[in-house]
């Protein structure tokens, strides 16, 4: 919302008195006043992808910025995590998580139902591989 208004000076009176180097008051009357009403879009932060949801214009879901904001990671923190996202639209997604608290919150308890499920589901890794794997990470630790 915008405001027009038309102002009418004094013609005695000027703002500065350039010889006294001080200011002088000025009369002032409204003459007009007219308001000019704007409509603005929202901004659209999350999207809905494949049944699930995302930042909007990216890659990155819903969950990845909620579940460490809700961890106590801040703002500024999650865009150092996820550089291809800006300040905004990270407050954009923690906006729409607040807004839509309780199905958020439900679609996470969902998701983390069916990653538990395709956990359980997977066969166990061969006792080969696991070793290499345990063999490797202990050589990682050692060097650090």
């Amino acid at each position: 919302e915008t405001m027009t208004v038309t102002f009418d000076f004094s013609p005695t009176h000027d703002f500065f008195d350039q010889k006294r180097n001080h200011h002088r008051c000025a009369s002032i009357r409204v003459v007009s006043c007219a308001i000019e009403q704007r409509c603005y879009m929202a901004r659209e932060y999350v999207e809905e992808t494949n049944g699930g949801y995302a930042i909007a214009g990216s890659r990155v879901s819903l969950e990845s910025i909620v579940i460490p904001f809700l961890d106590g990671a801040s703002p500024e923190t999650l865009v150092d995590e996820f550089p291809t996202l800006s300040l905004e639209q990270v407050y954009g997604a923690i906006t729409f998580y607040l807004a839509y608290r309780a199905e958020v919150d439900a679609y996470l308890k969902e998701t983390e139902g069916l990653w538990e499920e395709a956990r359980k589901s997977q066969p166990p890794i061969p006792a080969a591989l696991r070793e290499r794997l345990e063999r490797a990470r202990r050589e990682l630790t050692s060097h650090a």
